[in-house]
């Protein structure tokens, strides 16, 4: 970190991830943004952490899921090197489907809204015929 400048370099972000401890009367960081109240980020910055997972599927180049931990609105983003059917599955933490769905994919940007998810710890799972399952673990408030 720099003295004028409070962001995180992208590099550090995993360790200072959901690694906080909530200050009661703290809402939001410094860009305003609002803190997350049990498990917010260490330092002034709450972030984004980015989820590139392509080194260990070939089909795929990047797989989000856009906040970790979210109270409205989260978003599903996949890119792929070529088209696909993609099996997209979240499960609950008894490991019980909270959703299913097939889809055949173009190659390049996906976008998936997941706003209408039921509160709690889910794991989003992908795969798609002959690639390595992507998985990423969120809360849903």
């Amino acid at each position: 970190m720099q003295a004028d400048f409070l962001h995180f370099d992208g590099a550090a972000l995993p360790p200072m991830s959901h690694k906080g401890a909530p200050v009661t009367g703290i809402l939001t960081d410094f860009d305003a943004e609002t803190r997350m109240a049990l498990t917010p980020d260490i330092g002034a910055d709450e972030f984004q952490e980015v989820l590139a997972v392509g080194s260990v599927n070939e089909d795929t180049s990047s797989f989000r899921k856009l906040p970790n931990r979210v109270a409205q609105d989260t978003v599903l983003q996949l890119r792929l090197h070529r088209p696909a059917a993609y099996t997209f599955q979240v499960v609950d933490v008894q490991v019980r489907p909270v959703l299913q769905r097939m889809e055949n994919l173009p190659a390049g940007l996906s976008i998936r809204n997941l706003q209408a998810l039921p509160a709690g710890t889910c794991v989003l799972q992908g795969s798609s015929k002959g690639s390595a399952p992507l998985a990423v673990r969120f809360v849903k408030l």
